[in-house]
């Protein structure tokens, strides 16, 4: 039950980086259920379903079946801005490295690995500026990676009020592998996309939340009938 006054907690600083200035918020904790989002005129902006939502969370994608709905979409995906975003911050941390390499070359080994042992770096202006560009489309790109997954966990919300699916495995898919040819596994498609993130939004969104054993696959279950 929402109640209309609430009794703040403590409070806290948080201090963010942001267009290259450092700036100071004030974080203030309250007590209390949080109240739906609301328009101005009172209408609910995001509607509640009932029923049972059962969905298979990949490193990129979701499936999802409900008993009137199933569909399979991209995780962390709003509009075209994310990917081209993506693609500037991989093209502008590439420059950082050859910038990098060409002010510290004694620091590299002749296959292009770097030394061990402790080392000294020298940084360029220009590796600077690109530094704090690159950290900048970072922060900007953690702040639509979260509203993406906001939007779409209110969009499963819409249809049901259980959430049935597999326990988190983004931790072990990020890890090398420690057999086989190919060791590289998915450590950027699960910063790209944040399965793990999109798991704790809906724990913390739908009123029951499942994790069903993994001893079969999930294509292979049917999490509306169980």
């Amino acid at each position: 039950i929402c109640v209309s006054t609430y009794r703040p907690c403590y409070v806290s600083l948080v201090c963010k980086k942001i267009r290259g200035k450092l700036r100071v918020y004030v974080h203030i904790t309250i007590e209390g259920v949080t109240k739906p989002k609301q328009d101005r005129f009172g209408n609910f902006k995001h509607s509640r379903g009932n029923g049972v939502v059962g969905c298979d969370i990949g490193t990129q994608t979701i499936a999802y079946t409900t008993e009137t709905k199933a569909g399979l979409k991209n995780l962390a995906e709003r509009g075209s801005c994310i990917e081209v975003n993506e693609r500037k911050e991989r093209r502008i941390y590439r420059a950082m490295d050859r910038s990098r390499r060409a002010m510290n070359p004694d620091n590299y080994n002749e296959d292009g690995t770097i030394k061990k042992g402790k080392k000294k770096w020298t940084y360029s202006n220009r590796y600077k500026k690109l530094r704090t560009k690159h950290t900048e489309l970072c922060r900007i790109n953690a702040i639509n990676r979260h509203l993406a997954i906001n939007e779409e966990v209110n969009e499963l919300r819409s249809l049901g009020d259980i959430f049935v699916t597999e326990p988190k495995n983004a931790k072990k898919l990020q890890k090398r592998a420690k057999t086989g040819k190919r060791k590289k596994r998915f450590g950027r498609s699960i910063k790209n996309r944040c399965p793990g993130c999109f798991q704790s939004q809906a724990k913390r969104k739908f009123r029951i939340y499942v994790e069903v054993p993994n001893d079969y696959k999930a294509s292979q279950y049917d999490h509306t009938s169980d």
